[in-house]
């Protein structure tokens, strides 16, 4: 996985964005603020999940990371003993820790430091964010529950070519696209559709148990879509229960 420098020409403001942010926060830990600290083995096949957006040792987002980290001035070196082993898991798709196993104090206890909070903020925007907008731009997607939408999916499902990920759901979509005339509310039902049914059967066997729990992130932004597709300071989401939650903006989110 590249570090990729994009700039979005439009889309979300600032204010729109802390609150997607928040939404997938719910999903990935529960709570609106992001959890700097979170560390465990889900047993999906992606070794540790840890941080913001649950980066994954056995993805390489993990990696690219604590690569970063290791260069900014400030960093203090928690991860430099398991440096060997994360980079033959990361860049080889291994889910494995059996040579990584203080990898969670390691997390817990860099995410003390704000240089290493700093660091999953920008891998979050350079490898996740910003290829997520810039690809609803090209499906001429403008709602902010749509933007929303490809950020949540990207940070689960990933960038990509593989078939679970973002790029290839948005391909199976078969309604009219807004960029060629389509209906953008149209469109992502269908979307979401095709997202829900790609959770439970996904190509990576390895990861259908713990995805296809994981519908009622879909199920509640058809709730956003249906209850406030067009946020500004507000949205109205379902949590991990079910239950609504009304999540405001937070341009403190990232500090």
């Amino acid at each position: 996985m590249f570090l990729l420098m994009l700039h979005v020409q439009a889309g979300l403001s600032q204010c729109q964005k802390s609150i997607v942010e928040q939404i997938t926060n719910i999903y990935e830990n529960g709570q609106l603020d992001f959890a700097w600290d979170y560390c465990e083995n889900l047993y999906d096949g992606r070794g540790y999940t840890a941080g913001i957006i649950g980066f994954c040792t056995g993805t390489g987002d993990a990696l690219e990371l604590i690569e970063l980290y290791n260069k900014m001035p400030g960093q203090t070196g928690e991860f430099k003993s398991m440096m060997k082993a994360l980079r033959y898991y990361g860049k080889n798709g291994l889910g494995y820790t059996s040579k990584i196993k203080g990898y969670c104090s390691a997390f817990r206890k860099a995410s003390k430091n704000n240089v290493f909070r700093k660091a999953q903020v920008q891998i979050l925007n350079n490898v996740y964010y910003n290829p997520s907008q810039a690809l609803a731009q090209k499906y001429g997607l403008k709602l902010p529950v749509s933007l929303g939408q490809f950020y949540d999916t990207a940070i689960q499902h990933g960038m990509g070519g593989d078939y679970d990920s973002l790029n290839q759901i948005a391909e199976r979509v078969t309604a009219k696209s807004p960029a060629n005339g389509g209906d953008e509310k149209k469109w992502l039902q269908e979307f979401l559709a095709v997202r829900k049914d790609d959770l439970c059967n996904p190509a990576n066997q390895e990861t259908q148990e713990v995805w296809c729990q994981s519908v009622s992130r879909v199920t509640s932004y058809e709730y956003v879509l249906k209850n406030s597709p067009s946020f500004t300071d507000t949205a109205y989401a379902l949590d991990n229960d079910g239950k609504p939650v009304t999540v405001k903006c937070n341009l403190n989110l990232e500090n």
